[in-house]
């Protein structure tokens, strides 16, 4: 039987729109249809999606996100809305302890950098992500990744990254001397550089790469991070310095 799609009114005779995907079959909302399709299939979808992303980048995340990129991508939670989900989350911790992560950083060295990331912290987090795509493109051009599928790898491991720093968050939940938070960020960035290494080492591992080569050039694209994630810091730090209060 001929139907019309609800949603961009083309002919359609399967279960969904071959236009727009939408399915053909749609139902008056309910608190019945609310709870047994939205509700559950909202959790159930996240629950798929978020938890096995997350599971994969801290058990196989170069292996997974290379499958990822070359179509292995059903189970997977999209990398945008993965960031910005994982930024709320962080957000939200991060405003429970009476003395806030931000308010004891302001007190030392990088007050300027807690300042602006306290207003502008997810444009932060994102604007090192094309310049370590650029610097692992150009590193790992042999193994014919495009620019744009670098980006991609870049955005999942920074998702790996936020996690990483949630540790400095709990950590106030029990001391705001800023002695022992420098030290817990300090750790947190040596876990990150462990992080970027297994990371890149697992990735390009399916490439035409000898293992003294590969190891080589992880070390390399590494150090090439922390330059860059340096340079990053330094400069904002400067702008909330000159310009924040």
């Amino acid at each position: 039987m001929n139907l019309k799609c609800l949603n961009c009114d083309s002919n359609t005779i399967n279960n969904f729109c071959s236009v727009c995907g939408q399915k053909t079959s749609t139902h008056r909302f309910s608190v019945k249809h609310v709870v047994k399709h939205d509700f559950i299939h909202g959790v159930f979808h996240l629950d798929k999606g978020f938890i096995f992303t997350v599971k994969e980048l801290f058990l196989r995340p170069g292996h997974s996100i290379r499958e990822f990129i070359q179509g292995k991508r059903v189970n997977y939670f999209n990398y945008f809305t993965l960031i910005i989900l994982i930024y709320a989350i962080g957000h939200l911790i991060g405003k429970i302890p009476s003395n806030t992560l931000a308010e004891v950083l302001e007190t030392g060295p990088t007050k300027g950098n807690a300042r602006v990331m306290r207003e502008f912290g997810k444009y932060i987090i994102l604007a090192g992500a094309p310049m370590y795509a650029l610097a692992s493109y150009l590193m790992f051009f042999k193994s014919k990744q495009n620019y744009t599928e670098h980006l991609v790898m870049t955005m999942y491991f920074t998702c790996g990254i936020l996690f990483i720093n949630f540790i400095p968050l709990f950590a106030v939940f029990f001391t705001s001397e800023l002695r022992i938070v420098l030290l817990m960020n300090f750790l947190v960035a040596v876990l990150e550089w462990i992080y970027y290494f297994w990371f890149f080492q697992q990735y390009f591992s399916a490439f035409n790469y000898s293992k003294k080569e590969l190891i080589l050039r992880c070390i390399a694209i590494v150090l090439i991070i922390i330059i860059i994630s340096g340079s990053i810091n330094l400069v904002v730090n400067k702008i909330g310095l000159l310009y924040m209060n």
